[in-house]
């Protein structure tokens, strides 16, 4: 099995280091900023993305793939960018690249979630921040990350489809992999499935559940976590969240599968 794998942070210099065909995607989606041009965007993104940020007035902004697409069409998304891949988190078929730059001079920072599709990686979501990255987490911002994501562990384990929800932004999506096939899955329905489940009296017990990673840039971060299990599989999961109202939620989470540790 191929053991989840954290690229480290590289920076712009050495940029070249990280594995072509994962980042592949990332450099179209740069390529469509940079020419103000729709058709790396389709190379870029698959076509159920969607991206999330924070607007001026508090509130959670999302735009779907066909929207941006229209808006570059249009000529409706000038602006002079200026981005390189910083980072990529990676663990088999799914990873988070971190993005930095700027637009029309103004600081910018992107977390890109991606998947391997029939042999392709494509960015799944995106979740942005017109901020600089710091250099390190906040640590009051990182604890309250990490709070999140162990509610969305006590959900898992019990099938609390309520507690589930608290997690999750409204229009949250979850992803995993079914033949190489992108499988996609409103936050509703799965708290439906955990309901059903835990009428059933259905409860998991992990040899173990670790939190990975926590970072963030402004009001958006992102999350890895990894769970163990008896039978030597290993399920490790990303997560996208946003911070509204001073709560963080999820609002893409994609998990795979390792079998044997």
């Amino acid at each position: 099995m191929e053991s989840p794998m954290l690229l480290p942070l590289l920076l712009a210099s050495s940029a070249a280091a990280f594995p072509a065909d994962v980042v592949a995607p990332v450099r179209e989606y740069l390529r469509a900023n940079a020419t103000q041009t729709a058709k790396p965007l389709e190379r870029a993104f698959h076509p159920t993305a969607q991206m999330y940020w924070v607007g001026q007035d508090g509130d959670v902004l999302i735009r779907t793939m066909a929207e941006w697409r229209q808006l570059m069409a249009d000529g409706k998304h000038k602006a002079r960018f200026e981005q390189t891949i910083v980072a990529l988190d990676r663990s088999g078929d799914a990873a988070v690249a971190t993005v930095e730059g700027n637009r029309d001079g103004k600081p910018l920072t992107d977390y890109l979630l991606l998947m391997k599709l029939q042999g392709e990686w494509k960015i799944v979501g995106k979740v942005f921040a017109s901020a600089p990255r710091p250099a390190e987490t906040d640590p009051a911002t990182a604890a309250e990350l990490r709070a999140v994501v162990r509610a969305k562990l006590r959900s898992d384990l019990s099938f609390n489809g309520d507690e589930l929800l608290r997690t999750q932004q409204p229009r949250a999506m979850f992803f995993n992999l079914d033949l190489e096939q992108l499988v996609a899955v409103s936050a509703q329905e799965w708290a439906a499935r955990f309901d059903r489940r835990r009428k059933e009296g259905s409860t998991l017990k992990p040899l173990s559940q670790k939190i990975d990673t926590v970072a963030a840039t402004g009001d958006v971060g992102y999350a890895r976590w990894t769970v163990d299990w008896s039978s030597g599989r290993r399920i490790v999961d990303y997560a996208l969240l946003i911070r509204q109202g001073g709560q963080w939620r999820m609002v893409n989470t994609a998990w795979v599968q390792h079998d044997g540790r």
